[in-house]
């Protein structure tokens, strides 16, 4: 009996605000069993990580979202393993384990105030950011 070629992550980044990685798949993924994800281990300068959830994603189903209990921090190291448990593609195909898999750290600074001062009326306060700050976010 022939067993279904196992798929293999091409690459893997983190987003901007650290709390996602996403995983890039050579073959599209199974969206039936998301527990294997939560066996990652996600190490950042030697403290690990633990994965909450994952989610199937992209047009073909080949990108993989992992939500992370903690956010990563901007100029971590981070690496990815797998040993134990399933994660299978559509094909019936199981990922094989892995070490030490080097991730893309894309996390973006933690923007920080760089001036503040009181209006000329004293009924509110200026602060300037070290970068573009979203007013929706405030």
């Amino acid at each position: 009996m022939c067993l279904p070629v196992p798929p293999v992550i091409e690459k893997a980044v983190t987003t901007y605000n650290g709390q996602f990685i996403e995983l890039y798949f050579s073959k599209p993924m199974s969206k039936a069993d998301l527990a294997g994800y939560e066996n990652i281990a996600i190490t950042a300068d030697g403290k690990t990580i633990s994965v909450v959830s994952a989610e199937v994603m992209g047009r073909i189903n080949k990108l993989v979202k992992i939500k992370l209990s903690n956010p990563l921090i901007n100029g971590t190291v981070i690496n990815l393993s797998f040993t134990d448990g399933e994660i299978i593609d559509q094909n019936g195909g199981l990922m094989e384990a892995v070490t030490e898999f080097p991730i893309e750290n894309r996390v973006r600074p933690t923007p920080e105030i760089s001036t503040a001062a009181t209006t000329l009326d004293g009924t509110g306060i200026v602060l300037n950011f070290d970068q573009f700050i979203n007013e929706n976010s405030i």
